[in-house]
């Protein structure tokens, strides 16, 4: 007699040694009197992997690519609308700030505002609107600045740099200048061929109006001192590597009518806070290539390095330790000649 034990736990009796198999009474399966055939072995092998077939593989794997995909567009769409609420937010909150007077506040809620409807792409009349508010409250807190700080004889600019690049190359010399052309050529792109003329007019009205209302007037700049070659570039090589640029992409590049930072002995790559003296505009070839392009001239012997930060916090500037300590060094420059 021989006890076997099914893989169920039910103990099996063989009486006759020439019985091999019988069925197991409890789970069906079949119980051998001396052992497992090899044949039959796999049928009770348990595996530790299963292996899918290949087009499974890539149906999963589509499928996690479709989630992801549906995640990202959703997450994105969700930030970017609370992106844009809280941009409206500070809209609202700066208008409230213009109102009451306090325009470094009404300033600096606009331009986060700003920075937030470029980043998630906002509709282009709610960019503009904010861009072309902020530029006014910058005048006010420009104004705000002289009218309680002595700065000499010289006057703040009432816009900003990237206005006036806005000013040179579709402003209002641009427009009286682009009458001139073709109505055909006039009609296809107002804004090149105010460009086209004051090519072709560089030394015209735009200048004169410069003169008139710009030249004289100070501006800070916070900038690295750059070094750059071309025409522009002759008196002074090294100038500051702010850039300005107009609503089309056209830049104004600035450079010094003399040396500047020649004289103070500070070398390229040195950060400085300026208050820069506006002396001309140039139309040339800069080191930006062959094309013409306005030069915005510094005055070499009126502009200065700023030494006092009440001055800054007077014009709506957040004077943090950094910028606290850059003003503070450069008190100890000095002009060699």
């Amino acid at each position: 007699m021989t006890e076997v034990d099914c893989i169920c736990g039910e103990r099996i009796v063989f009486l006759d040694p020439e019985v091999e198999v019988k069925t197991c009474p409890n789970c069906g399966m079949p119980v051998y009197q001396h052992g497992l055939p090899a044949q039959d072995e796999r049928i009770y092998t348990v595996k530790s992997k299963s292996k899918l077939p290949k087009q499974a593989w890539w149906l999963a794997a589509l499928l996690v690519a479709v989630l992801l995909a549906v995640g990202v567009v959703v997450g994105t769409s969700v930030v970017r609308t609370s992106a844009l609420q809280k941009a409206q937010v500070e809209v609202e909150r700066a208008q409230t700030a213009a109102q009451q007077g306090d325009y470094h506040a009404a300033r600096g809620a606009y331009e986060r505002a700003l920075a937030a409807y470029r980043r998630w792409g906002a509709a282009g009349s709610a960019t503009d609107e904010v861009e072309a508010a902020l530029e006014e409250v910058s005048v006010l807190v420009q104004r705000s600045g002289v009218e309680h700080s002595a700065q000499g004889s010289y006057s703040a600019m009432p816009i900003s740099l990237e206005a006036l690049a806005r000013q040179a190359y579709i402003g209002p010399a641009a427009t009286r200048l682009g009458r001139r052309l073709s109505p055909q050529s006039a009609s296809a792109s107002p804004a090149a061929g105010a460009e086209e003329a004051l090519a072709a007019d560089a030394g015209g009205p735009w200048r004169q109006e410069f003169q008139r209302n710009y030249a004289g007037r100070w501006v800070v700049i916070r900038s690295k001192v750059e070094k750059r070659e071309g025409s522009a570039f002759k008196a002074s090589a090294l100038t500051v590597s702010y850039r300005v640029f107009s609503p089309s992409g056209r830049e104004v590049e600035i450079s010094f009518d003399g040396p500047f930072f020649e004289r103070y002995r500070v070398k390229e790559g040195t950060e400085c806070v300026l208050r820069a003296v506006l002396s001309r505009m140039d139309y040339e070839r800069g080191q930006t290539g062959a094309r013409r392009h306005w030069v915005l001239v510094l005055d070499s012997t009126k502009s200065i390095f700023v030494t006092d930060v009440e001055m800054l916090k007077e014009l709506g500037w957040e004077v943090d330790d950094e910028l606290a300590r850059l003003v503070s060094r450069q008190q100890s420059l000095s002009a060699a000649y």
